[in-house]
């Protein structure tokens, strides 16, 4: 199918000034701008109250990028760190960094921290795009890949919360692999290819298992491109190893490391570990885990349940772009089929399968793939069906368009309406710290000590997070805590709350949006 401008019959109808001869030269920026605001309405709307709740690893990212623009140390006060030390593991950069603006404008808030995922979700949307025309040189196929990628569940759901390590890991890729394509054909953009790759190093560490044997076959499939540009391609390599060599230093001293933490080769599996690996592979191209309920471990942070992580509309079309790349095979579809096989291994060799966060850039496979069989389609129509081609081309791609806008309605509507109530708890976001510290705040001048139950991920940092050093009377605890001599307040989850041993006074109590009781906020009067 031509890339000639959609919008080039109309300016041939209706004149040929100056308005529609730009509106022709640059309708491709227009449709690009429209699904990046499409792309951070769906991720910004909403997005402090859903997900409902805050979980550990939020407030960490979020104090820590307070930290670095308030003291420009770290929470171990160590001075502008590369790996962010936190509840025994390593937090990658770029996400935290990426916070500092948002943390200067908005506060140390929820909203600065969720706001910057959906920033940076967003932007995806630019650097797939662009991704995009350079794999595919044309422009429907990248705008297609581009607006999947805006109403992707599998993308927005990691935009929408502050886990943006892992929404920052398919910026950086696409953007890092757009670089490479173009460094092979211009030599100036060798030295930003090195430094956007480095990066995807120190974005989430789901891309560290993908991103070696893609670089190999990146560098063997170029290499005489690349060695058209010796002394560029020298300093690149010596960058992108100068970036390369804290994170070895890193893992391979004996501090511990998430990844090694998470190995499939921690489990001891009956029936092996290769056939493990393989199970767990599977499970990535399953059709439980792309359409009906994505990750199958019931974690709820990690999924909407009932969706997957796709929709079902792809899946021809992203059958379609596969079978089209291998028929009209080239370097640059090769690397696209390469990365089909590639992405489920951040989580295959972790130890629990499907979880849709380490395999986060299949959101990029499945956007690429999507909008390669939509090209495909329309162009095989264009070329077959005169002399109405063009027409029944449009027609199709309208009406994919308009299921894809319903698929995305629909789950728009769902998630707004039931996931607040679904992901509250404690396998959810964990809602509850925010009420409770607010409530000690209020009332601290009544009372000597207060606690909140441990009933969280490490709990503490929502002290460091919500009241800084306001809050010198809290503490975690629970009934142990007790001491008859002091006046004592303690917000407790209800079965940790033992009215056999001990009289108390409930103040107060704190619901899930589900109804369930969440914490009571109790005074103890006596034990029993």
């Amino acid at each position: 199918m031509s890339s000639s401008p959609p919008y080039l019959w109309f300016s041939r109808v209706c004149g040929s000034g100056t308005g529609f001869a730009l509106l022709s030269k640059y309708w491709h920026i227009l449709v690009l701008g429209a699904l990046v605001c499409l792309a951070l309405a769906a991720r910004a709307i909403d997005v402090v109250d859903n997900p409902r709740g805050f979980f550990t690893d939020e407030a960490s990212f979020g104090l820590n990028a307070h930290l670095i623009l308030t003291t420009a140390q770290d929470e171990h006060g160590e001075f502008l760190p590369l790996l962010f030390r936190s509840f025994g593991e390593f937090k990658l950069p770029v996400f935290v960094y990426a916070e500092v603006p948002f943390v200067a404008i908005f506060g140390r808030t929820e909203l600065a921290v969720r706001l910057t995922s959906a920033v940076l979700g967003s932007l995806s949307v630019v650097t797939l795009y662009l991704l995009g025309r350079e794999i595919f040189r044309r422009e429907l196929p990248a705008l297609a890949a581009a607006a999947t990628l805006a109403i992707l569940p599998w993308h927005i759901h990691y935009s929408r919360t502050g886990l943006g390590d892992i929404v920052a890991l398919p910026l950086f890729f696409a953007l890092a692999w757009y670089l490479f394509l173009r460094a092979v054909r211009e030599e100036r953009f060798l030295i930003p290819a090195a430094i956007a790759l480095g990066l995807v190093f120190y974005t989430y560490r789901g891309g560290w298992v993908i991103m070696p044997p893609l670089l190999l076959i990146m560098v063997v499939v170029y290499r005489q491109e690349l060695l058209r540009f010796p002394r560029t391609a020298k300093q690149a390599v010596i960058i992108f190893g100068v970036m390369m060599l804290p994170l070895v230093s890193h893992l391979l001293s004996d501090n511990g490391d998430r990844s090694s933490q998470a190995w499939i080769f921690n489990l001891d599996p009956e029936q092996g570990t290769l056939r493990l690996f393989w199970d767990f592979y599977k499970s990535y191209f399953s059709n439980s885990f792309l359409f009906q309920d994505a990750d199958n471990w019931k974690i709820t942070r990690h999924y909407l349940p009932g969706q997957g992580v796709l929709y079902l509309f792809q899946l021809p079309l992203m059958i379609i772009g596969v079978a089209g790349l291998l028929t009209r095979f080239n370097r640059r579809y090769l690397l696209l089929l390469a990365l089909v096989l590639l992405f489920p291994m951040g989580g295959a060799l972790s130890s629990t399968s499907p979880i849709s966060s380490r395999t986060i850039l299949g959101s990029v496979t499945a956007a690429l793939l999507t909008g390669a069989g939509l090209w495909m389609v329309a162009s095989t129509l264009a070329a077959w069906i005169r002399p109405w081609g063009r027409p029944a081309a449009a027609a199709f791609v309208g009406l994919v368009a308009v299921i894809a806008l319903a698929s995305f309605g629909s789950y728009v509507s769902r998630y707004h309406s039931e996931y607040p109530a679904q992901s509250a708890g404690y396998w959810g976001w964990q809602d509850g710290p925010q009420e409770i510290i607010e409530y000690f705040l209020a009332v601290e001048g009544s009372y000597d000590q207060m606690y909140m139950d441990g009933k969280f991920n490490a709990p503490a940092i929502f002290f460091e997070f919500y009241a800084g050093d306001d809050c010198v009377k809290c503490a975690i605890g629970g009934l142990d805590r007790y001491d008859p001599a002091r006046r004592q307040l303690f917000a407790l989850r209800p079965e940790n709350l033992n009215d056999d041993d001990f009289e108390f006074t409930v103040l107060d109590t704190l619901f899930f949006p589900d109804g369930e009781l969440a914490f009571l906020f109790v005074e103890i009067t006596a034990r029993r």
